[in-house]
């Protein structure tokens, strides 16, 4: 595990107020300045680009394995090949431009547990969102998510998102809740620009509505809570542990609310603010010198001045 290459940091959960977008955080709530060989720009800005990109792939995942009716479906159509999943027949086509699908196939024993999904997005498979998906998911599933201790357990090959290569596994856990899923995650992620960052960590992320329309994906809504440690290839280390639940819905590319501390050897240097709720690509980050808006996926890679300054 990835983890090995820093310290864990210590389990301290500091509980913030919620503010609106353009509001000082909490005013008696310290926040300093770290040690830091990029910017907190840089920093604050590249990790939010990541976790977009985190969350638009465990999201596809969803959609193909997410319930028992999918993957019976899945089934079903890869028994009848006139019934291209991957295509026109694709339940989940309008989330896709002009409906072009990946394909998806199916690997089980008569139809027993346990069973491989492979999707595949070819060279570029775009999103009505405008997001761009290449390579090959693979997920392989234990048992219905109804048992409880199933698990999901995806895998990539040569597999990007805007840019992002996305390298690792991701393994999603069933608890007695069905809907309550215990996720961890150990990955890297290559940027365009060559730099390379691990993400080592542990999530809850718990289906709150939509789980009665598997396929309609519009009506979903996530709360996610947990923490990840962070490396990159420009020698920066932190942890990042979310204080106030992050919620995703499926009508919205971007997660539209919640807060993320950032914190290196337990000292705070920022938070990240995802906003009220309002479906938008825009949040804003909080550090000793005051709060800063900015755009998710625009991912800002500036050093440090050799004096500290930003």
């Amino acid at each position: 595990m990835k983890n090995s290459l820093f310290a864990v940091a210590a389990g301290l959960l500091i509980a913030f107020t919620a503010c609106n977008k353009n509001e000082n955080l909490v005013p008696d709530q310290t926040i300093t300045d770290v040690d830091l060989t990029m910017t907190t720009e840089s920093v604050v800005t590249t990790d939010a680009s990541i976790e977009d990109v985190v969350e638009a792939t465990e999201y596809e995942v969803e959609l193909y394995s997410g319930t028992s009716e999918i993957v019976s479906l899945v089934d079903v159509n890869i028994d009848a090949p006139e019934l291209k999943f991957g295509g026109r027949d694709n339940p989940f086509r309008y989330r896709y431009r002009n409906g072009v699908c990946p394909d998806v196939n199916v690997d089980s024993e008569n139809g027993t547990f346990p069973k491989t999904i492979t999707l595949d997005y070819g060279d570029a498979t775009e999103l009505n969102n405008g997001r761009i998906i290449s390579g090959i998911i693979e997920i392989v599933i234990s048992a219905p998510r109804t048992v409880s201790g199933a698990t999901r357990t995806i895998t990539f090959d040569s597999f990007t998102v805007d840019s992002v290569s996305i390298d690792g596994e991701i393994v999603k856990t069933f608890e007695l809740d069905e809907y309550t899923i215990s996720i961890t995650r150990d990955l890297t992620f290559t940027l365009a620009d060559g730099t390379i960052i691990t993400m080592v960590g542990e999530r809850t992320k718990v289906w709150v509505e939509g789980m009665d329309t598997p396929f309609n994906h519009e009506d979903d809504i996530f709360e996610i809570t947990g923490y990840s440690l962070i490396s990159d290839s420009d020698g920066n280390e932190f942890k990042k542990e979310i204080t106030i639940p992050l919620i995703k819905t499926g009508d919205c590319r971007y997660i539209v609310s919640g807060e993320v501390t950032l914190t290196q050897d337990d000292v705070i240097f920022a938070v990240i603010d995802y906003g009220d709720g309002t479906c938008d690509n825009i949040a804003t980050y909080t550090t000793e010198d005051g709060t800063i808006e900015f755009i998710i996926g625009q991912k800002v890679r500036d050093k440090q001045k050799q004096n500290g300054n930003k």
